[in-house]
């Protein structure tokens, strides 16, 4: 019986299932028109979204070539990188993605409703509508349906997902440049993002570094004071000279890590949904859905009858 089946399923001819599809053309394009209208009204209901793009390039740091062998060694030995850092840049984006950095960022300058609750942006009045199932402008207090026990305000965990979901990096390791782009609903917001970020993570590498200068500083006086030898202490003084420039430089530096070469801009043209695309797919999935269902029943139509 199951191999009578499997002839009567083989025995149809592509020309049959083309004679199928054909006389059922109708039914095919009755879903393609349903399909069409659905996603249409799905794509005039979603929101717009603009990106907006700074193209960064490394700050290189200050060289240390001078440095004779004796001294190099030392400071290798005392856990010091006298030498430019070429990985400086890696190492800021790497901070940059970190949930650490990304928290202080939102908290700190008091940006968690703008990543975490927007739910229209007015053009004409350039204002953020919120979701009152989120969050209450007025009163600034959170809401959560479902997971109470994570409390109403979003978790570390949840805004960096959003946050990595708005911001992309691209690092062109041939030329050394670094583009980040952010996406929001109002496209001011999304320049704003990039402009704190720049700065955040400018500072951040800055203070990084200004810190283990001291705390280097300090371990050299103490090693100078230790120390009985005059050329031991005079390689330790050089140590202190070099920690000291490396202090001064970030002072006076505020493009630390990254100098920007194209600043953001307002995007004045949306960045997605692709509605037209949209309602493409949608057409052309709800013909071949309409395709497979109408040869899946020809074919059982045929099972049935043997």
């Amino acid at each position: 019986m199951n191999e009578s089946k499997n002839t009567s399923i083989q025995e149809i001819s592509m020309y049959e299932l083309v004679t199928v599809v054909f006389k059922a053309k109708w039914i095919i394009i009755i879903c393609a028109i349903i399909c069409g209208a659905i996603s249409v009204a799905v794509a005039i209901n979603l929101p717009n979204y603009y990106r907006s793009e700074v193209l960064l390039s490394p700050v290189q740091g200050s060289q240390t070539s001078s440095l004779d062998g004796q001294l190099g060694s030392l400071a290798s030995l005392a856990g010091f990188n006298l030498a430019q850092d070429n990985d400086r840049s890696k190492l800021a984006l790497e901070i940059l993605k970190s949930k650490q950095f990304i928290n202080m960022l939102v908290k700190k300058h008091a940006k968690l409703p703008e990543l975490m609750a927007v739910k229209e942006w007015v053009r004409e009045t350039n204002t953020l509508i919120y979701d009152e199932g989120k969050f209450n402008k007025q009163t600034g207090e959170w809401f959560r349906q479902g997971n109470e026990y994570l409390g109403p305000e979003p978790t570390i965990t949840e805004i960096h997902k959003a946050f990595m979901s708005a911001m992309n990096i691209d690092d062109d390791n041939d030329s050394g440049f670094v583009k980040i782009s952010f996406t929001h609903q109002s496209p001011e917001v999304a320049q704003a993002w990039l402009e704190l970020i720049v700065i955040e993570i400018n500072n951040s590498l800055k203070k990084r570094d200004i810190a283990e200068a001291t705390r280097s500083i300090e371990f050299l006086k103490q090693q100078i004071d230790q120390a009985k030898v005059a050329e031991i202490q005079t390689m330790l003084f050089n140590l202190v000279e070099e920690q000291m420039k490396k202090i001064m430089l970030a002072e006076t530096r505020d493009e630390y890590v990254f100098k920007v070469i194209d600043p953001p801009l307002v995007a004045d043209i949306k960045f997605k949904p692709k509605r037209s695309l949209i309602v493409v797919l949608s057409v052309f999935t709800g013909i071949f859905l309409a395709i497979i269902g109408v040869i899946l029943r020809r074919l059982f139509k045929d099972v049935e009858h043997v």
